[in-house]
């Protein structure tokens, strides 16, 4: 077996040259075709298309990506970060309290960063099982979030993974399912534990100077909101029907949608302690 590049197909060539196979990559995912006697394309060729795409180090680890999925990302982001700055802006209770910066590092630090992290913990676990992932989002969904925030709620499906992978099982899709919303239950509890310690330190705040004293005011306010964002991404994420991560999750194991439930329920609970 052997494979040449032709142009953008990748030629997957058994012994003799008999059952050429091509895989062709587009912006938005990979287009198999001429597969003789395979619905879908054969697993070794499945790895040798994923091997082919550009890398990025990341905590250590090496992910699969393209500069089409980065912009993406990058666009979700700013819009989704835009859309929650105007509506903390329309209905915190405390407007006097937080300047328009910091609700724009707040929406981006809170919002965004849960919303990344959810996304590439999907696309993380989806290339462990060898499968082709990448962002996309959905522009129009991204307009309609920003727009609906100025009537003071947000209604947020930037996007998804694409994941392509024919051979993926049930427990392997639940398992790519549920690391979304347990990215965002593990980044609640650590908002939490953010707020908790600020909040700890602040009343020793007559010791230290007054930039410290704002560095602790800014992070147990950021921790306050993130922990309260994240818990309701991942009990969102839990529903369990339609395109949500919970139904995959529930077809999957009915034990493991009831741990993530219960753990998303839990970190919403103990955000509203604050």
């Amino acid at each position: 077996m052997r494979f040449l590049k032709e142009g953008g197909a990748f030629k997957c060539e058994q012994p003799g040259g008999v059952a050429v196979n091509h895989v062709r990559l587009w912006t938005s995912r990979p287009r198999f075709e001429s597969w003789p006697g395979y619905s879908f394309p054969p697993p070794f060729c499945i790895s040798f298309l994923l091997a082919s795409l550009p890398t990025l180090k990341v905590f250590g680890m090496r992910l699969r990506t393209s500069e089409t999925e980065i912009k993406h990302l990058l666009v979700a982001w700013l819009a989704i970060s835009l859309a929650f700055t105007i509506l903390f802006e329309r209905t915190l209770a405390r407007p006097q309290t937080f300047s328009l910066t910091f609700l724009a590092l707040a929406s981006a630090l809170t919002v965004g960063l849960g919303f990344v992290l959810h996304e590439l913990a999907h696309k993380i676990v989806a290339q462990r099982y060898s499968s082709w992932s990448e962002f996309r989002a959905e522009p129009l969904m991204l307009l309609f979030a920003i727009l609906t925030a100025f009537a003071g709620f947000v209604f947020a499906a930037p996007g998804a993974v694409v994941i392509f992978n024919p051979y993926l099982t049930r427990e392997q899709s639940g398992k790519i399912a549920v690391a979304g919303p347990l990215t965002n239950v593990a980044l609640s509890f650590a908002f939490l534990a953010l707020s908790l310690l600020a909040k700890f330190i602040f009343p020793a705040h007559s010791a230290l100077p007054s930039g410290a004293v704002n560095a602790l005011v800014f992070a147990s306010q950021i921790g306050e909101i993130g922990s309260k964002i994240n818990g309701w991404l991942a009990l969102f994420n839990m529903i369990p029907f339609g395109f949500f991560d919970g139904r995959k999750v529930f077809v999957w194991s009915k034990q493991a949608f009831t741990f993530a439930t219960c753990s998303a329920i839990l970190a919403l609970l103990l955000s509203h302690l604050l």
